[in-house]
C-alpha cells in the first residue's frame, strides 16, 4: 500500500507552501508510535522498513524509558544505527561514578557521550540500509543489582545474523523495558526540510518476559508540541504500523492522540 505522496513539492530555503498553506516552521514535525505492551520486558523486538527519507533523518525503532536506538541518514548522506541511553539524572551532566557505563561495543561500533536532551552514553555503527528493505532491532534488559540495569542492543538486516551493537548500563533501580515506543524525526531542521517527506512502517513489535511472548495490536499515535504543523499521519499498511511526516502529507488517517487498532488475528 501506498502510505506517502507523490507530487513534487517546490521550495525556499527558508519558507515553502504546501497548497495554499505557506509554513515559515524549520523542521518536519516529530511523530510517534507509543506501543501498547506489558510493563518491564525482559526483550522487545521490532523492525523498521523506511520508504522514504532525507540527510537528517532519525527513524527510531524502539525507544524505551531509559533510551532508545534505530537507523539514521545523517547530513552527508551516510546510514547508521545508534542506541543511546540516559544518565539517571534527567537534565544534568552527572559525576563520573553515576554515569552510563559501556559494557560492551560491537567491531566498528563508535563510542561517545551526549548532551542537549540530557546527558548518556551514545553507540553508532556504518549500516547501509536501504528503502523498503526491512531492518530489525532486538533490545534486552537486566537488572545487574537493584540499582544498575544493563541495555543491550542487536540489529539485523536480511538474512544477517544479529549484531550486538552495544550494552550500555545505567542507574535505574532494576526497572527493565517499558514505555516502548518508535518515531520519526527531522533533526537537519534548516528551514527547508520540512518540505520533505520521512516516513517509514514498523512491526511486528513484541516482548518477551520469561517464557510469555506478547505481539503488539495497538499505538497511540502522537507527536511534539513545539512544531503545530498537520502534514503528518499514521495509520496501518497491510499488519504494520506506518509514521508520515512532511512535505505534502494529509492527516487522513489517524487523528493526534488516538489509538490505532490492528484488526483481531483469526486462527
Amino acid at each position: 500500500c501506498s502510505i506517502s505522496s507523490t507530487s513534487t513539492t517546490i521550495y525556499s530555503p527558508r519558507l515553502c507552501t504546501l497548497g495554499t498553506v505557506r509554513m515559515a516552521h524549520p523542521a518536519a514535525r516529530s511523530v510517534h508510535l507509543w506501543f501498547d505492551l506489558p510493563k518491564n520486558a525482559k526483550c522487545v523486538c521490532n523492525e523498521v522498513c523506511v520508504s522514504e527519507s532525507q540527510t537528517g533523518s532519525y527513524f527510531c525503532v524502539i525507544g524505551f524509558s531509559r533510551g532508545y536506538s534505530g537507523i539514521q541518514e545523517l547530513y552527508d548522506g551516510r546510514k547508521m544505527a545508534i542506541f543511546s541511553v540516559w544518565d539517571s539524572s534527567s537534565n544534568t551532566d552527572p559525576s563520573e561514578d553515576k554515569r552510563v557505563q559501556v559494557a560492551y561495543s560491537g567491531k566498528g561500533v563508535e563510542v561517545s557521550r551526549f548532551g542537549n536532551e540530557g546527558t548518556g552514553g551514545k553507540t553508532m555503527v556504518s549500516l547501509e540500509w536501504k528503502l523498503n528493505e526491512p531492518v530489525q532491532f532486538k533490545m534486552e534488559a537486566q537488572d545487574v543489582d537493584g540499582t544498575w540495569t544493563a541495555y543491550s542492543c542487536y540489529v539485523k538486516m536480511n538474512s544477517s545474523d544479529w549484531f550486538h551493537m552495544a550494552t550500555m548500563k545505567t542507574i535505574a533501580n532494576g526497572e527493565l523495558l517499558n514505555g516502548v515506543y518508535s518515531f520519526v524525526e527531522d533533526f537537519r531542521r534548516d528551514g527547508a526540510s520540512h518540505c520533505e517527506i520521512r516516513s517509514a512502517k514498523f512491526g511486528d513489535c513484541y516482548s518477551k518476559a520469561d517464557d510469555c511472548q506478547c505481539k503488539c495490536q495497538k499505538a497511540t499515535f502522537t507527536a511534539d508540541s513545539s512544531t503545530p504543523t498537520l502534514n503528518i499521519d499514521a495509520g496501518l499498511c497491510g499488519d504494520k504500523f506506518y509514521l508520515t511526516t512532511g512535505g505534502d502529507t494529509k492527516n487522513t488517517s489517524t487523528q493526534l492522540n488516538c489509538c490505532i487498532a490492528k484488526p483481531p488475528e483469526t486462527n
